[in-house]
């Protein structure tokens, strides 16, 4: 247990209220000399998150280096001192001198899964399990926030710092901020969701009940216009609420708005007007941008209470919603084209190992789908379903590295020419150990040919040593070898294929698995069969 194990008081030693306001918000604050000696920071054991991070000579040695880079070139950015921390320094002036720094330390969630939480944690006498634990429910910023929490925090400390000059000011500016609470408070719970990229509707979904929660109306709701680069939702009305209106009625309406809609312009509608008439009074229609172009419409409707006209609060409210919204769709834009282009070359990488063999043309197409319907039969989640499809797809990737001589041989195989084609699971988890977008499916690659048994290869492991992702690859690869013809021999039923495989278990297949699988549909799969082999037809025909 860590030393702050036993008080997780978020106060802090000084008692300033600028102090207290930017912990409150997640930041860690202290003073340092114009070259980054510490001279202020929060009393040890008072606050578990300062202690967890200013324990660390990692992070103090970072913050010294952070003010002494401001000092030498005038200028005061935000920098990343390890994955997930942030450092943040803004300049403290006496009798317009610089006399040192203040410095802001803001942790983002990628400090979760960085290997320096472990260094953090021993740096402190703190479990890695309770700090994470602990960090979760800060919760810690979206990377994305940094820029937008840096500016927030030099000009809060620029306001504190001018305080005995004009008090009047910042009792200005804190009635500001109580009036932007709300505001603030939403923000912080959508841009903390920001990184569901692959399910934007989940996302839009959150920011329209978000928005909800804190405005007077009966329901709130997004209409997209990006076609098919964003399949999911499409160009589907999604909202939170409920509402008076039918479905596709609703639809229609909502339709023409975004068609209607111009760059950067609100629509309020007023008493008696064509929108007010159709979706109530107090309706706003803010349009959602990227790059200029509107890719959407956010939209509140039939407010709720004796006072139907919109304040100034809703609109500001709905256009900082739209901002945050264009940003991420943005982002689920960009993911969805590289997902695609990604996609993409793996299918050709594949194909292309796949075509060295005509007798092989389609398995990795098809074990790909055979494991993503496994999985997802086993019960896993949509995320862990398409990462299995695509460690099914990729499973063979090593065969690039096996001569074609040995590949194609007909016949039986030496031993030698048996171990060279062995060898394709490590070959495999080579070429992609390096892409981090393959870290998690790995095992996958390298362990397919494992048995349950521990009869398998390259490294012998058995039962639940062996990945999942694994265990679930060795059926479908099985299956699909089997029912597709050889050089040595002919394709087998499918009856056959399951009879022998079923007479496989459990020295060769996880038994659970393995019973799933034989209940699959695998309509699906006769139809990609017939595909390849159609392709192939073709190919010797033309040839």
């Amino acid at each position: 247990m860590s030393t702050f194990g036993h008080k997780l008081s978020p106060s802090i030693a000084r008692n300033d209220s600028i102090f207290t306001q930017l912990r409150s918000a997640g930041l860690v604050v202290v003073e340092c000399t114009t070259m980054g000696k510490i001279e202020h920071e929060p009393t040890r054991g008072e606050d578990w998150f300062a202690d967890l991070l200013l324990s660390s000579p990692i992070v103090r040695t970072a913050i010294s280096t952070s003010c002494r880079t401001c000092l030498s070139d005038d200028q005061c950015a935000a920098t990343e001192a390890i994955p997930g921390l942030w450092i943040v320094p803004t300049p403290v002036s006496s009798d317009r001198r610089s006399s040192g720094y203040a410095v802001a330390l803001i942790v983002t969630e990628e400090l979760l899964a960085s290997e320096y939480v472990h260094a953090l944690c021993q740096a402190s006498n703190a479990e890695v399990g309770v700090v994470r634990d602990m960090i979760r429910d800060l919760p810690p910023a979206a990377p994305q926030d940094i820029p937008r929490l840096s500016s927030l925090f030099q000009l809060a400390w620029n306001a504190h710092r001018s305080h005995s000059e004009n008090k009047g000011v910042i009792e200005d500016i804190g009635r500001e901020l109580a009036d932007s609470y709300e505001e603030i408070n939403l923000l912080y719970t959508i841009t903390g969701n920001m990184n569901s990229v692959n399910h934007p509707e989940r996302f839009i979904e959150l920011a329209c009940g978000e928005l909800l929660k804190n405005m007077p109306y009966g329901w709130v709701g997004v209409q997209l216009r990006t076609g098919n680069r964003l399949p999911n939702p499409g160009n589907e009305l999604l909202i939170s609420g409920e509402t008076k209106h039918d479905a596709s009625q609703l639809s229609n309406i909502v339709a023409a708005l975004t068609c209607d809609i111009a760059s950067g312009m609100p629509i309020i509608a007023h008493s008696g007007d064509h929108i007010s008439q159709r979706l109530g009074d107090g309706t706003i229609v803010v349009p959602i941008e990227n790059d200029g172009y509107v890719i959407g419409v956010l939209i509140a409707a039939e407010k709720q209470g004796t006072d139907t006209t919109v304040s100034s609060v809703d609109v500001k409210m709905l256009n900082a919603t739209a901002s945050q919204l264009g940003i991420f769709l943005e982002n689920a834009l960009l993911y969805e084209d590289l997902s695609a282009t990604f996609l993409g070359t793996l299918e050709a990488l594949t194909a292309s190992i796949d075509a060295k063999d005509r007798y092989t043309c389609g398995h990795s197409q098809r074990v790909s789908l055979l494991t993503a319907q496994l999985a997802e039969a086993a019960g896993l989640s949509e995320v862990q379903v398409d990462r299995f499809r695509i460690a099914g797809l990729v499973h063979d990737i090593g065969k690039i590295g096996v001569p074609e001589s040995v590949l194609l041989k007909k016949g039986k195989l030496t031993d030698e020419e048996y171990q060279t084609v062995q060898q394709h699971p490590e070959i495999g988890a080579r070429i992609l150990r390096d892409i981090p977008q393959m870290e998690d499916i790995l095992g996958g690659v390298l362990h397919h040919h494992e048995r349950f048994d521990g009869g398998g290869y390259p490294h012998g492991l058995a039962q639940e040593d062996i990945p999942l992702v694994a265990r679930i690859i060795a059926i479908a690869d099985t299956f699909d070898a089997m029912s597709s013809s050889r050089t040595y021999r002919n394709a087998m039923t499918r009856t056959s294929v399951l009879d022998e495989m079923k007479r496989s278990i459990p020295g060769q297949f996880d038994p659970e698995l393995a019973e799933i699988f034989f209940n699959l549909d695998f309509s699906k799969w006769e139809e990609l069969m017939i595909e390849h082999q159609s392709g192939q037809t073709n190919e010797r025909l033309a040839a």
